[in-house]
């Protein structure tokens, strides 16, 4: 993850975001069955180790989680918790 996140390998970037868009969008389809209102908390191996970067927008994870068409505004209402 480290030279996906430093961007000092394009395959482990790109193989990266493919991960964590797929992982979003699994999250999303997740938050539109239970709407966690009080947010959705994060955590595990996954979260730890990528930190911050979850939530950067080069990471994927935010397009995959938001890509819910005409229902994504239910999902962009909903605050995301990184427990580290």
């Amino acid at each position: 993850m480290e030279y996906a996140i430093n961007k000092k390998d394009t395959l482990c970037e790109m193989s990266l975001k493919f991960f964590l868009n797929h992982y979003g969008s699994e999250i999303g389809d997740y938050c539109l069955k239970i709407n966690p209102t009080g947010g959705l908390y994060l955590l595990g191996g996954v979260t730890l180790g990528l930190g911050d970067y979850l939530l950067h927008p080069e990471s994927g994870f935010l397009k995959g989680l938001h890509n819910k068409g005409r229902v994504k505004d239910l999902v962009k209402k909903i605050p995301i918790f990184i427990l580290k």
